[in-house]
């Protein structure tokens, strides 16, 4: 790009869409030191380097933590170059631009972050801290899963993810806080399958988002596919599942 001059007039992005593939071995790559990589929701296999170079836009020499992601490139490139963003659909990504050319106090401009594995919703991040969720049948690789526990982590402190908090007393309001995140995604969305099918969605999320709809006075007509009530013994979600319609 410097040989042909064309530098200064280009954002060059060099980054993964994921983490390593480590059951490739060697040839996969490693992320050390987070924790597992491609095809997990830990760490290492969501979190990568990203290198981004613009002569005289983009500061060199400069590393920046703040949490962004892949998506935020389309809105943060049409802002630089004054392309209308399409209003029909929601538009997932931020302008990060802030960030990357270095503007004084600039932050993340996200408040949270949630890890998906295919269409399974795993964890949840705001800041520093990190929630996996329990799941009964955590997705691990196609076709096969196995139960999760609650799991609170200070990446901050801890992004090997290896100290689980959850249970300490003292961190409680941090489990609740983003606990709360989760029932709020899922109350707020249009329909809950957009977010997560409700055959992996933790029972007490299903129970709680149901028993708020009900106050509202929204009436479940019968034979519909509508979240489980607070029924003494269902200890099960409903398997019946309807395709996704994401605007």
């Amino acid at each position: 790009m410097d040989e042909l001059g064309l530098a200064e007039k280009t954002l060059f992005v060099f980054l993964s869409d994921n983490g390593p593939w480590l059951r490739k071995g060697t040839h996969g790559g490693l992320a050390t030191p987070l924790r597992e990589g491609k095809g997990t929701t830990w760490e290492g296999g969501h979190r990568v380097p990203a290198i981004m170079r613009w002569p005289g836009k983009i500061p060199a020499n400069v590393t920046n933590e703040a949490m962004t992601t892949i998506m935020d490139l389309y809105p943060t490139i049409a802002g630089v170059v004054g392309a209308d963003l399409p209003e029909d659909r929601v538009i997932d990504g931020k302008d990060i631009w802030p960030i990357l050319s270095g503007q004084k106090g600039a932050k993340s401009p996200h408040d949270a972050f949630y890890y998906y594995y295919m269409t399974q919703l795993h964890a949840v991040r705001a800041g520093k801290w990190k929630l996996h969720l329990s799941l009964e049948q955590k997705l691990v690789r196609p076709g096969r899963r196995r139960p999760s526990k609650v799991a609170l982590y200070d990446l901050e402190n801890d992004p090997h993810e290896r100290q689980n908090l959850a249970a300490q007393s003292a961190h409680k309001p941090v489990v609740d806080e983003l606990r709360q995140r989760l029932l709020n995604l899922l109350f707020t969305a249009d329909d809950v399958d957009l977010i997560a099918p409700r055959w992996v969605i933790p029972q007490y999320v299903c129970t709680e988002v149901a028993g708020r709809r009900g106050s509202e006075g929204e009436k479940e007509k019968e034979g519909a596919d509508t979240l489980p009530s607070k029924k003494e013994g269902a200890d099960t979600l409903p398997s019946k599942r309807r395709r996704s319609r994401r605007k």
